[in-house]
C-alpha cells in the first residue's frame, strides 16, 4: 500500500515533457533488460517497470536480452512503433549496447541502472534507485545530448582503454561481479599492478603523432573512473564535443599510488606520470603488438584501434536540476518553495 500511494505521488504528467506530435498517438515504452546484469533482480526490475507504466495506461514493451542478438537492430525495428524513449536496464555495457542502437535518433534513452559500476548513471546523476529512475522517465526531467565514441560501426558512450584497464575488464568474470560487486573491479587492478608492464604505444590525436611507453591509454568521454571523486580529468565533460586521453606511465606500484592520491584530489594533470590531452575529430592508437581494447566494460576486440568523435548525438533523460536534496524532493511532489529553492541552487563558497 505504501509503495502503491508513493508511486501516485511519483508519476509525474506524461505529457509535461512530451511534444504535440508524441500526444498524437498513445504513449509508449520500451525496455531492453539484462536478466544477468549486475548484481540487483532484474524480475524486480521487469515487475515495477510494467507495473508503472500499467498505473499510467501506457503501451509497454520487455525484451530480455541474449547476448546473441543483434540488439541495434530489434532497437531500430522498435523506433517503426514511435516509442516516447527506450530504456536500457543493467549496466554500462547494456546501456552502451542500447545507445547504440539511438545515436543519430531523436529517440532519447532512459536508463534504470543494475550494474556494477553504474558510471553513466552517476556521470548524469540518474537515479541508481528503481524506483525513482523509472518516476524520473514520466515524471519532470530534461533531455541532455551527449557525445558518442564511433569504433567501426559501433558506438560507444564512456570510455575505450588498453593496457591495465582492458586487462581488468578480462579477468573480472560475471560470477565475481555478481558476488563482490565493484569490489572484484578493485581486487583485479591490484592483481594486475604487481606484474605492470609498460607498452609501447603510438598515437595519433587529431593529426598530432606521439610515442611513448605506458601502463595505459585511456580515451575518456564520460569523466568518472569508478566513483566520486576519481575521474579521468577533472575538466572531462560528457557533451563538451571532445573526448580526453589520458596516459598512465606508471612503472611501478608507488607511481600508481601518488596517481591515486592526485585523483583524489583533482590534481592529476600535475602529477608527472599522468598526462591528458583532447581531440575533437578523432583518436588512432597502435602498440607494438597486438593488445586487448576494452570499452564501456567490454573487451571489443585488439589495436589497432580509430575512434571517431560523434558530438552531442544521443539524447538521454536526465533530472532537472543536479542538486540531489531538490530532486529527491521533486521527486517526492514536494515542491520546494521559492526561498528554499534559491537556497538549494546557491553555489557552495
Amino acid at each position: 500500500m505504501v509503495v502503491d500511494y508513493l508511486s501516485s505521488l511519483l508519476e509525474g504528467n506524461p505529457s509535461e515533457n512530451a511534444s504535440d506530435d508524441e500526444n498524437a498517438h498513445k504513449n509508449r515504452a520500451f525496455l531492453v533488460l539484462n536478466p544477468v546484469s549486475g548484481i540487483l533482480d532484474t524480475g524486480f526490475i521487469r515487475r515495477r517497470f510494467e507495473h508503472h507504466f500499467a498505473r499510467l495506461g501506457w503501451d509497454y514493451a520487455v525484451y530480455e536480452t541474449t547476448g546473441k542478438e543483434n540488439l541495434r537492430e530489434i532497437i531500430h525495428a522498435e523506433l517503426k512503433n514511435r516509442p516516447n524513449f527506450v530504456v536500457a536496464a543493467g549496466g554500462d555495457g547494456t546501456i552502451s549496447s542500447v545507445a547504440n542502437g539511438l545515436v543519430g535518433t531523436d529517440t532519447p534513452l532512459g536508463i534504470i541502472p543494475g550494474g556494477t559500476g553504474n558510471l553513466l548513471a552517476r556521470e548524469l546523476q540518474v537515479p541508481l534507485e528503481t524506483f525513482f529512475a523509472l518516476n524520473l522517465l514520466t515524471g519532470k526531467h530534461r533531455i541532455r545530448k551527449i557525445d558518442a565514441m564511433k569504433v567501426g560501426d559501433h558506438y560507444y558512450i564512456l570510455n575505450l582503454g588498453v593496457g591495465m584497464s582492458s586487462a581488468v575488464i578480462k579477468e573480472t568474470v560475471r560470477k565475481q561481479k555478481k558476488r563482490f560487486g565493484f569490489l572484484a573491479y578493485i581486487w583485479n587492478t591490484l592483481k594486475q599492478l604487481a606484474g605492470i608492464q609498460p607498452i609501447r604505444f603510438t598515437v595519433t590525436a587529431d593529426s598530432q603523432y606521439s610515442q611513448f611507453r605506458a601502463a595505459e591509454v585511456m580515451v575518456s568521454n564520460g569523466a568518472l573512473i569508478g566513483m566520486e571523486p576519481l575521474r579521468w580529468d577533472p575538466e572531462a565533460v560528457i557533451d563538451d564535443g571532445q573526448v580526453n586521453m589520458c596516459v598512465i606511465r606508471a612503472r611501478n606500484v608507488l607511481d600508481f599510488a601518488s596517481i591515486a592520491l592526485s585523483a583524489l584530489f583533482r590534481r592529476q594533470r600535475w602529477n608527472p606520470h599522468y598526462r591528458c590531452i583532447t581531440a575533437r575529430r578523432d583518436i588512432t592508437i597502435q602498440t607494438e603488438k597486438p593488445m586487448l581494447v576494452e570499452a564501456d566494460g567490454d573487451i571489443i576486440g585488439h589495436t589497432p584501434v580509430h575512434i571517431s568523435v560523434i558530438p552531442q548525438s544521443l539524447s538521454v533523460i536526465v533530472p532537472e536540476t543536479t542538486n540531489l536534496l531538490e530532486q529527491t524532493l521533486t521527486s517526492l511532489g514536494v515542491i520546494p518553495p521559492e526561498g528554499i529553492k534559491k537556497f538549494l541552487q546557491k553555489p557552495a563558497k
